[in-house]
């Protein structure tokens, strides 16, 4: 059975079909919408996203469903961070320890702790696993600029996640993408 939704109620209307055996589909100007494969880079946020969430909604296997949105909450948080720089890295020191001098010690931000070191998956400046929870992670100085990301403002975590895995996409820092697809696995209900 084929769905039919329009831009304008989208989001009331998708939470209906999210665990249904149907195609959905999103009808945008004169546009079909089935998949991202009609993605354009010009669209803003909100739009790219109701095509992420039909594309989600129409991979019917719960382990790539998880995979394709797991990986693109990660490159649009990756993306976000970066294009707004708001971590702002001067001298291998981030914005929160120049200016609060927590963790002064820190050359590598929020991959630091003073009682745990340095991240064992940090080389060099990059990360070796894809965390969401990390990428997800904004520490207390950003979160005071409000300069971070929450879950409910990402749509393919708002509705495609119940609240137990939400507490784990939010608090399962230092976890890879295969164990945490594992955990979201385990952890689902039909409750949203």
């Amino acid at each position: 059975m084929d769905i039919y939704l329009k831009e304008k109620d989208f989001y009331q209307k998708i939470k209906i079909y999210l665990n249904k055996d149907v195609v959905v589909h999103l009808l945008y100007n004169d546009l079909d919408i089935v998949n991202d494969s009609s993605l354009d880079k010009n669209y803003d946020d909100d739009l790219k996203f109701k095509i992420y969430m039909i594309h989600a909604c129409n991979i019917k296997d719960l382990r790539d469903r998880y995979s394709y949105i797991y990986d693109i909450v990660c490159d649009y948080l990756d993306n976000t961070f970066k294009k707004n720089n708001w971590c702002d890295f001067k001298n291998n020191r981030c914005v929160s320890v120049r200016n609060s001098g927590h963790c002064s010690e820190s050359v590598c931000g929020c991959c630091y702790g003073s009682k745990r070191g340095v991240c064992k998956y940090l080389d060099k400046d990059h990360c070796k696993i894809k965390s969401l929870s990390c990428k997800l992670f904004s520490c207390r100085y950003l979160k005071k600029k409000k300069k971070n990301i929450r879950i409910k403002d990402i749509p393919l975590l708002k509705y495609f996640f119940n609240i137990r895995q939400k507490y784990i996409i939010e608090y399962s820092l230092f976890k890879d993408k295969d164990e945490m697809i594992d955990l979201l696995i385990k952890n689902k209900s039909n409750l949203f």
